[in-house]
């Protein structure tokens, strides 16, 4: 007996095809390990969701590096590592990080995200410990005090040593039902001005395509800008 299957190497999704069956099962999920690299044979019937889950139980859920910039009493300073979420029902979370320093389960201390980073991107996280700490570093934030940047690889070759900026407007997605995703906005759904300042610092070649590293400085504070 043989079935169509979709193999996931590294994350990345392989051309389909025939592998064999066990007789004396009805669906099989194999797994094949090499030095380089790791595969999950799946059949087409298996929904996105069930694969998503097995590719993150078995591929990404891999003990991620992560690094302690300051350590206060009321205050924690980390480098998330990326693809790693802020809490919630999932193996690896900053949340179960934290809990493996015992003086931050004390009665007296409950963690208190100051700001917060997307599951895909890596960088200074800062966590506190009371209300007072959260609430004075929470205010530098809110009276832009404080200056965020973002290290990015995009596609083509923008013009370098110079400084671009994007004055596109950022609106909710109406398409998105949970009300999360954000997009650009249009005249049908005009959202709000927002700036971000872009400085190229190399080009290179990924895959084939032409791709560069950017420096990207948000002046304004929308959601997912």
């Amino acid at each position: 007996t043989t079935m169509s299957a979709t193999a996931l190497v590294d994350g990345d999704v392989a051309a389909p095809k025939d592998v064999v069956e066990p007789q004396e099962t009805e669906q099989s999920i194999g797994a094949t390990t090499t030095e380089a690299s790791q595969a999950l044979v799946l059949e087409e019937a298996i929904s996105s969701a069930e694969v998503r889950e097995i590719f993150e139980r078995d591929i990404l859920a891999q003990t991620p590096t992560w690094k302690v910039l300051l350590e206060h009493d009321e205050l924690l300073v980390i480098n998330k590592p990326q693809d790693v979420r802020m809490d919630g029902d999932h193996p690896i979370t900053v949340e179960r990080w934290v809990q493996q320093y015992p003086k931050y389960q004390q009665p007296d201390k409950k963690l208190r995200f100051i700001h917060q980073l997307d599951y895909a991107t890596s960088g200074i996280l800062c966590l506190g410990f009371t209300r007072k700490m959260t609430g004075r570093i929470s205010k530098c934030f809110e009276d832009r005090l404080t200056e965020k940047y973002y290290l990015a690889i995009v596609y083509g070759w923008p013009e370098k040593d110079k400084a671009h900026e994007l004055t596109w407007p950022i609106a909710e997605d109406k398409a998105d039902e949970r009300g999360f995703r954000m997009c650009i906005g249009s005249p049908e759904n005009p959202g709000r001005t927002a700036s971000t300042t872009i400085t190229v610092v190399e080009h290179g070649m990924y895959m084939g395509k032409q791709v560069s590293k950017v420096v990207l400085k948000p002046k304004t504070g929308r959601r997912h800008q």
